[in-house]
């Protein structure tokens, strides 16, 4: 009788995980607004847990292709292609028509992944919270997978890029930011607890503090990154940590400058 019961919880083990690969959904999405979705927004909309929007290479601009939001829900959005260069979000924000790419804010967690993507031109500046956070991305309250992504040209008051906000852990692994710009914290600024792991920060600009990344609370692990030509207006060049605790390891700094203090690592962060 043993055996026969295990046997049992055996296959209904296998028809579950059966049943749930079979459930699994993927939604194409084409630049020019065919296939499954108009939009990758709508494609969102139409998924459920563990589908995947996977997103034709070329470039996606207009509504329903920015100011995208996950819902919660732990689905994949990538390119097709898996690489970033070739899938383009052209966020097309501007001082008075401001954009970002992404919000997550509804619990997502690292079942929630963002992957081969090119966010580029997102705008945030104005307004209250939170509408001068992360010109490419916000997490708040939220800790998505973000990997093998390239942020460029992005702009925002605070995190020119990324915005990392309360109770938000999200993994950010093996993307490359480039030629992003902020008040504060050029590529990424932090309020969570995040791990930055194998990330390129090469030209990114803040006016103040923070040339690449600007902590101010929570705890940051940065390991195995380049920090590469980065600028900040006063402290930290390529990165400033003011506040919160953070684990800097394995890093390469080369030519990152700052007016003040910490061409590359500013007093309150230790090598």
């Amino acid at each position: 009788m043993g055996s026969q019961f295990r046997l049992f919880v055996l296959l209904v083990i296998v028809a579950v995980a059966f049943t749930a690969d079979a459930a699994a959904g993927t939604w194409y999405i084409l630049p020019e607004g065919g296939g499954d979705a108009p939009t990758i927004q709508a494609g969102i909309d139409l998924a459920a847990a563990g589908d995947t929007v996977l997103l034709a290479d070329g470039t996606y601009t207009g509504d329903g292709n920015r100011d995208i939001d996950y819902h919660g829900k732990e689905i994949v959005v990538r390119s097709q292609s898996g690489d970033p260069e070739l899938c383009v979000i052209d966020c097309q924000g501007s001082e008075s028509d401001t954009h970002r790419g992404f919000t997550f804010q509804n619990g997502e967690d690292t079942l929630s992944v963002l992957s081969g993507v090119t966010i580029q031109n997102g705008y945030c500046n104005q307004g209250a919270w939170p509408n001068y956070h992360g010109g490419a991305i916000l997490c708040n309250a939220s800790s998505p997978a973000i990997r093998n992504n390239i942020f460029s040209n992005n702009f925002a008051v605070v995190g020119g890029a990324v915005y990392i906000y309360y109770d938000a852990a999200p993994l950010v692994i093996d993307n490359i930011f480039q030629n992003n710009e902020a008040m504060a914290g050029g590529a990424l600024y932090n309020y969570g607890t995040p791990l930055i792991a194998g990330n390129s920060f090469v030209g990114d600009t803040a006016y103040s503090d923070g040339g690449a990344i600007k902590s101010t609370s929570g705890h940051i692990t940065v390991i195995d990154n380049e920090f590469i030509n980065n600028d900040a207006g006063i402290w930290g060049g390529a990165i400033m940590c003011y506040g919160g605790s953070g684990e800097i390891v394995n890093n390469l700094f080369e030519e990152n400058a700052c007016y003040d203090y910490g061409d590359t690592v500013a007093p309150a962060c230790a090598r």
